[in-house]
């Protein structure tokens, strides 16, 4: 089941920037830090299995600040 999230977060999310950069980390640098902790250079070989439970959590931390932004900022002009 990881491996699919995480293949469709590759597939779907390949270059992500955050308008809001000093809220969280963003997603490729989360992915190059798991290719740095497995000592590979390209996403597709990334194993899935090495990725520890803190690495998932940013992974899925970034992605969700991508698809729905801190909304005390959104919501804190109206």
């Amino acid at each position: 089941m990881n491996k699919i999230i995480f293949l469709t977060i590759l597939i779907l999310l390949p270059i992500s920037v955050f308008a809001d950069s000093d809220h969280s980390i963003s997603i490729d640098d989360v992915l190059t830090e798991i290719m740095s902790s497995q000592n590979i250079s390209e996403r597709s070989v990334i194993d899935c299995q090495k990725v520890n439970d803190e690495q998932w959590e940013e992974l899925g931390e970034a992605a969700m600040s991508l698809m729905h932004p801190d909304e005390e900022r959104t919501w804190s002009n109206g």
